[in-house]
């Protein structure tokens, strides 16, 4: 614990001392969308490839959605996997356990989750302490068919193949932004929100320092308290003719929090679980190097350590109640680590080839939450190429790509032996990961574009077992998108896509227990996302989105009850004279579901809500400091919905705060 303190108040000091030269922020007028480079065509414009690597194909900008700084801090999210509530076909998951929240896109939890690139870890976790002043922008892939962003492998520890979408959370660029911003915010349940961030330049080193503290007390009775402080710094550094540059991200925030109470039919009702301490550190290292003008090499290495330990209790008495494997306090580790490279080649409004390979170590020791005193060791190799070709003054655009992945496990991943005993993978490798997609997108006319894109992807499930102990064959995944693009003004842009999702072979859940053995099934899903944005008038913009799905097991011919049939979000903006009012509406449709309900009550009724937000601010500026003081109301309906089965949201929150900036 010393040596902690040491470290953070030796970085803390040298970043005082960094502070001393500040950096002027480039003109807002000469931000486009994106902090990168970018290409201008006869059409319009894209982000420059070269420059960053990781930018979308043509094909699929349809299916991005990109959630902007102004527009989390419009409206006030306080957390990373906050920013991302209202995109299309997204729901947050919220429940107790080692998962505070989960992603789920289209009705699928297998969501790679990258920060600037690189994977935070097995799961997620770091999402909920990782404050949104922080971030650029968050990019948000539905169809996650182009696959430079990382193995699937690594999104799901059962290796199932595909993606379930793509979040990239892109940090602040620290030589973009200058001065001091101290923030204050307070709400009910005693929940409090206090950051002190500094970016400047020391020499020709860009950086961005940013202290954070959060606590909540939560409902009353729902072991929902938590405290949390973060500390996070960002460095940049340019060299060359060429634009290279050197990105560095360290983040460390330690604190507990409560796994929240689970309120009736669960398998948790009777738990009282913590994580007192927790403890989580992220070190990124980013190069990108620019031969010249057409041709980068881009490098990233990651890793990201979590430790915590688990404290069990009870909360009545109950006479069957066992602490998982361990006692009742149990230390937990997860330590991921690995490296990126990516090359791109490119002759701008012609072609674009990029390949790359990448190698992802995770050891988790101690075994995962549930699990522990199994450990897992599991490495992931792979490697892709991806080529894009712009004709006719970049009126027609193909792209294509495929990645081959593999996995080896060191210790760990269970399997169903034939008479129904278990056992663990040691020192196996499992069948490949192989994934390919092509694309092309056409212009027509200039305001009215169209898009397509299919992929496959097949792995075996080498961890599945029928009630005999045979393993299931391969699970394969055909997926198809259809778009319309329509730019027609600044008051309107208009995107309707069509997709559709053929898998074989998928695993469930057949037998007492959910790992007592699996079924392959055939599954047939499709639907359509509307989303609608833009400016009516001078300071007030606007979106709608829309998206619906249906889900068939085509070996029964049922209907899939567990995802949403439809999601809905309504945002509005208005900003005058320092003035803002941001309010959004959610709207998510009944489902089903049985995680973590005792099997006697089968699945249940959860979902079926409106949430709504609201909140208002006044920015002024005085002797060259600017000024913010904010409000609002998160769940104005006070709606005690559940998106996990007896986990419920805790109905109407309210905030205020001030923010001052020099």
């Amino acid at each position: 614990m010393k040596r902690k303190i040491f470290l953070l108040a030796m970085i803390a000091l040298s970043s005082l001392l960094w502070a001393q030269i500040p950096v002027n922020a480039e003109d807002d007028n000469q931000k486009i969308t994106s902090l990168e480079k970018i290409i201008v065509t006869q059409r319009g414009y894209y982000i420059d490839p070269v420059y960053y690597p990781l930018s979308v194909p043509s094909s699929e900008e349809s299916t991005t959605s990109v959630v902007t700084a102004e527009e989390i801090q419009a409206a006030h999210k306080q957390t990373a996997i906050e920013s991302i509530e209202n995109v299309p076909d997204v729901i947050l998951e919220r429940q107790g356990r080692k998962y505070p929240t989960r992603i789920k896109i289209r009705g699928e939890r297998n969501v790679n989750v990258l920060i600037n690139g690189a994977p935070p870890g097995q799961d997620y976790r770091i999402l909920g302490a990782l404050p949104s002043t922080l971030i650029e922008e968050v990019d948000v892939i539905r169809d996650s068919s182009y696959l430079a962003y990382g193995s699937p492998n690594t999104s799901s520890s059962g290796g199932t193949p595909g993606y379930g979408g793509v979040v990239n959370i892109k940090l602040k660029r620290p030589e973009k932004e200058s001065g001091t911003e101290v923030k204050l915010e307070y709400g009910n349940f005693n929940t409090q929100d206090e950051s002190i961030t500094n970016a400047g330049k020391l020499m020709d080193t860009s950086y961005l320092i940013n202290i954070e503290h959060t606590a909540s007390n939560g409902p009353n009775n729902w072991n929902a308290n938590r405290s949390s402080t973060g500390f996070t710094t960002l460095l940049n550094k340019e060299y060359g003719d060429y634009g290279s540059r050197v990105n560095m991200l360290f983040h460390f925030d330690e604190g507990y929090f409560g796994f929240q109470k689970q309120m009736y039919f669960g398998t948790h009702t009777y738990d009282i679980w913590e994580y007192d301490p927790s403890m989580d550190t992220m070190v990124n290292l980013d190069i990108l190097h620019a031969w010249n003008e057409r041709t980068s090499t881009n490098i990233t290495a990651y890793h990201d350590y979590q430790q915590a330990t688990l404290v069990q209790n009870q909360n009545t008495k109950q006479s069957n109640y066992t602490p998982v494997k361990g006692g009742n306090d149990i230390q937990n580790r997860d330590i991921t680590s690995g490296v990126i490279i990516r090359q791109t080649f490119s002759i701008p409004n012609l072609n674009t080839l990029r390949f790359g390979a990448q190698f992802n170590n995770w050891n988790c020791p101690t075994g995962k939450l549930f699990y522990e005193g199994s450990p897992r060791k599991e490495q992931d190799y792979g490697a892709y190429a991806h080529d894009e070709v712009r004709l006719l003054e970049d009126k027609l655009i193909l792209d294509g790509g495929a990645r081959w992945d593999r996995k080896y496990v060191g210790k760990g991943i269970n399997y169903i032996e034939s008479g129904g005993t278990s056992g663990t993978y040691t020192d196996k490798w499992l069948d490949p990961n192989i994934n390919s997609a092509i694309g092309i997108t056409i212009w027509p006319f200039e305001k009215h574009g169209f898009s397509t894109r299919y992929s496959i992807s097949s792995q075996a499930n080498a961890i599945y077992a029928d009630a005999n102990g045979s393993l299931l064959g391969n699970q394969t995944e055909n997926r198809y998108d259809l778009s319309y693009i329509g730019k027609w003004s600044k008051k309107i842009s208009f995107t309707l896509t069509g997709f559709q999702k053929d898998i074989s072979n998928m695993p469930q859940a057949a037998g007492a227990t959910p790992t007592d053995y699996y079924i392959a099934t055939d599954v047939k899903r499709y639907g359509a996302e509307l989303e609608i944005k833009g400016s009516l008038f001078e300071g007030f913009s606007y979106f709608v989105n829309f998206s619906q799905i249906y889900s068939r097991d085509e070996t029964n011919q049922k209907r899939d009850s567990t995802i949403p049939p439809y999601v809905a979000n309504i945002g509005l903006n208005y900003q005058h004279s320092g003035w803002e009012f941001n309010t959004t509406v959610k709207r998510v449709s009944g489902y089903e579901d049985n995680s973590l309900v005792q099997p006697s009550y089968g699945y249940v009724d959860i979902g079926d809500y409106w949430q709504g937000d609201i909140n208002a601010s006044y920015t002024f500026q005085r002797n060259n400091i600017n000024h913010s003081i904010y409000t609002g109301i998160r769940n104005v309906g006070n709606v005690k919905y559940q998106t996990v089965p007896g986990y419920q949201d805790y109905g109407l929150t309210f905030y205020g705060g001030y923010r001052i900036k020099f």
